[in-house]
């Protein structure tokens, strides 16, 4: 799948089969432990020493573990609770990131990331929150350790992606790797709502937490909100909600017919499964990004396709909730949706004047669904007496938990897509900047969800949207790899 550039220097040669051998010795060994717990277990182990292997000798494949975990992650936890599906996303990231890192010590890679837009206003955002951990408003150091890394895991994302997908034909590859693999998660979400939830129950007595998740229509009957393999309907309906733009953006862009086809089938299944997990923020973003991409394309007939695309899965997913969906889609009035995103900034903006550096970053985000609890159980009281229990909305906890910090999330969010849309100029080929146009588009749905929630948090949106914005900045730098159809028809003539 990943087969340019080459392996490093430092890991050719006799190193290379020790490190193979020991760490497959070591797989064998976790595997058979772990068959004595659970089969699940043992899978997951066996994933993730295969996945080790792998990426020493090619990042990229750290990347792929972290997208296949990203998308099963809500399937998993319930049928493994623990920290080993809880960390293991955690350790695809640091094995990539250390990984990047020994590359500039041993081999002296280049990292051409360092000079993007993202990279400055990257590091001021991680030193800042990293000084929160010790303010003394926080609410614990294990508290605020788990808001260190919900505020920063995925930010190395960008970094990695950007250096280490050198080739258009690895850039392809992996977001044809990444459509296939959400065309199954949507088809699976989709199945789940025609058979229910009570497979899942057989599994595991934890899968019945997402019994209450749904919504009531006007004549009282209440439509179920699917989840598929995540770990919330708000993040499967962003997932999906990206991958109608991705893979539209895929389907003309791509040169083989095959992967056209299967792209353009994606786009229907995600539209599905989109609707389907009933997210209001998702649903909006996705018509954002839509528009967004027709006009970063300068392709009017991209909107006609994706449109017609998703008009059609709407039509579907309303036979199926049998009229429910138009319940909800109906909820969506501007008056609605302005409460709805601007009461938990105001709450942000309460508690910032009440603390102007901050708060601390121990509001509860990246915990346990029990201690988050516990933290809603404690409200913060401002200076104007009023109780805040929990912001869900990424500005308004920006304001309260990093005061004018938050100026640096914002300048980060803006970088990013000043540097997308830089690079989107630069591109010369009518294919690269569709495939751009269709990743910062779908960046756009993810962002769209900053304003109910932590979609730069939770998987697999927040990894989508740094591996988007990391592409197409990317793009406008790579060369043709020798496995590239250009590159090939080149040779042959």
């Amino acid at each position: 799948m990943f087969r340019e550039p080459g392996v490093p220097a430092y890991l050719r040669g006799p190193s290379r089969g020790l490190i193979s051998l020991g760490l497959i010795a070591f797989g064998c060994a976790m595997a058979y432990l772990g068959t004595a717990q659970s089969w699940t277990l043992a899978a997951v182990l066996c994933f993730g020493v295969a996945i080790t292997v792998l990426a020493f000798f090619r990042v990229e494949w750290a990347l792929f573990g972290l997208l296949v975990m990203s998308n099963v992650d809500g399937f998993l936890k319930p049928l493994l609770p623990g920290p080993v599906t809880l960390l293991l996303k955690d350790y695809f990231i640091g094995l990539a990131f250390a990984r990047w890192l020994v590359g500039v010590l041993l081999a002296r890679e280049r990292r051409p990331s360092l000079r993007t837009t993202v990279a400055i206003p990257a590091l001021l955002f991680a030193g800042y929150v990293a000084a929160q951990v010790l303010n003394p408003n926080s609410r614990g150091l294990m508290l605020s350790i788990a808001g260190l890394r919900a505020w920063l895991l995925w930010i190395p994302i960008y970094f990695i992606a950007h250096d280490y997908l050198r080739t258009r034909g690895q850039v392809y590859r992996f977001w044809q790797v990444a459509v296939a693999l959400s065309a199954c998660v949507a088809a699976y979400g989709i199945v789940q709502y025609l058979i229910g939830f009570e497979h899942l129950y057989r599994l595991s007595p934890r899968f019945a937490y997402y019994q209450k998740m749904g919504y009531w229509t006007e004549e009282g009957t209440k439509v179920f909100r699917v989840f598929s393999t995540m770990v919330h309907p708000g993040a499967f309906g962003s997932a999906m909600g990206f991958m109608v733009l991705a893979a539209t953006g895929l389907a003309f862009s791509a040169r083989e017919t095959g992967w056209r086809v299967a792209a353009l089938l994606t786009v229907l299944l995600a539209a599905v499964a989109l609707f389907l997990s009933g997210s209001r923020a998702a649903m909006a973003g996705t018509g954002l990004g839509l528009v967004a991409f027709t006009l970063l394309a300068r392709r009017p007939a991209l909107l006609l396709v994706g449109g017609a695309l998703a008009l059609v899965g709407l039509w579907q997913s309303q036979r199926v909730t049998e009229g429910g969906l138009e319940s909800r889609l109906a909820s969506m009035t501007w008056e609605y949706t302005v409460q709805r995103a601007m009461e938990p900034f105001d709450q942000g903006m309460d508690v910032a004047m009440s603390h102007p550096f901050g708060r601390g970053i121990s509001s509860g985000i990246g915990v346990s669904r029990s201690e988050l609890e516990k933290t809603r159980r404690n409200p913060v009281v401002t200076a104007r007496g009023r109780e805040i229990r929990f912001i869900e909305n990424d500005f308004g906890r920006a304001l309260a938990e990093l005061g004018v910090g938050a100026v640096l999330y914002v300048v980060l969010l803006g970088a990013a897509a000043v540097g997308g849309l830089l690079a989107l100029w630069r591109l010369r080929s009518r294919e690269d900047a569709t495939l751009a146009a269709a990743l910062l588009g779908g960046a756009l749905v993810i962002a769209a969800g900053l304003m109910v929630g932590s979609s730069l948090y939770i998987a697999p949106g927040a990894l989508y949207f740094w591996l988007a914005v990391a592409t197409a900045i990317r793009l406008p730098d790579l060369a043709e790899g020798p496995s590239d159809p250009a590159r090939r028809e080149a040779r042959a003539a």
